[in-house]
């Protein structure tokens, strides 16, 4: 189960890392098998950055379907699950997840916290607390600082329940809770404009603000492999650039209650 400290920050923040959630073997060979499907659909060598020609590829649906993630769902990732939903109330997920695999754009690039794409997994409506879906990111190789982790807006999903409950977000979709932030504060205004890096990274990774007694930050998803990070379904996250070496990956999974309001 989830330790007291570890529902404190899943409730507070808004997500979870569980340190050593699965195997560094088991990830090492999920990895490798998906580097085996890298080879086959994109021509990609590991040894070998030039050939990584895809920022972001697919294409790894038969990996899941042979198995090729099963040893994932661990007792401990079960009874972590079985903390933030009930026991008893979920299945197990069908199809052994989805990889998520980013490589770096360019060498020289320059990281940058983003204007766009910031979003919901699933609509701002219904009850928030508990989660009735839970989001899990299996790191099936090191994510570092940097390196194309998620980028989470710390404390949104109890920002958005507020704006919500005051129906101040429409029907909850990303586009109408973030006109619905803009108009909150405009510390949060200022994350969907353009800026200098640099100033943007201290002002929202760093100094963050607070908003209706919300304490808010932006943070990197990062870790090592064999860690499991869960996130609320209606924290505010957006994918982020990579200034590292080697690619981003992790295999997702959205675990849900059987009966959802």
């Amino acid at each position: 189960m989830l330790t007291e400290d570890q529902r404190w920050t899943f409730d507070t923040l808004g997500w979870v890392r569980l340190p050593g959630a699965f195997s560094p073997v088991d990830a090492a060979r999920m990895a490798e098998r998906v580097w085996e499907a890298l080879a086959r659909l994109h021509g990609f060598r590991r040894e070998s950055p030039e050939t990584w020609t895809v920022a972001r590829p697919t294409g790894f649906q038969n990996l899941a379907r042979v198995g090729a993630f099963d040893a994932l769902l661990t007792p401990e990732l079960c009874e972590a699950i079985d903390g933030l939903l009930g026991a008893g109330t979920w299945d197990k997920p069908v199809g052994g997840g989805t990889p998520l695999i980013a490589f770096p754009r360019s060498a020289t690039a320059a990281w940058e916290v983003p204007t766009a794409a910031w979003h919901l997994d699933f609509p701002a409506r219904g009850e928030l607390t508990p989660a009735k879906v839970a989001r899990a990111f299996a790191l099936i190789a090191p994510v570092v600082p940097r390196g194309g982790g998620t980028l989470v807006l710390e404390g949104s999903h109890a920002l958005i329940a507020r704006l919500a409950a005051a129906g101040n977000v429409g029907k909850g979709s990303s586009a109408e809770v973030k006109k619905a932030l803009v108009r909150a504060d405009p510390w949060l205004r200022e994350l969907f404009v353009g800026g200098d890096p640099e100033g943007r990274t201290r002002h929202f990774l760093e100094t963050g603000a607070s908003v209706e007694g919300v304490d808010l930050r932006v943070a990197e998803l990062t870790g090592d492999a064999g860690d499991a990070i869960f996130m609320h379904p209606q924290l505010l996250h957006a994918p982020s650039s990579s200034a590292a070496r080697q690619p981003r990956m992790l295999v997702s999974h959205s675990i849900f209650c059987r009966r959802i309001d």
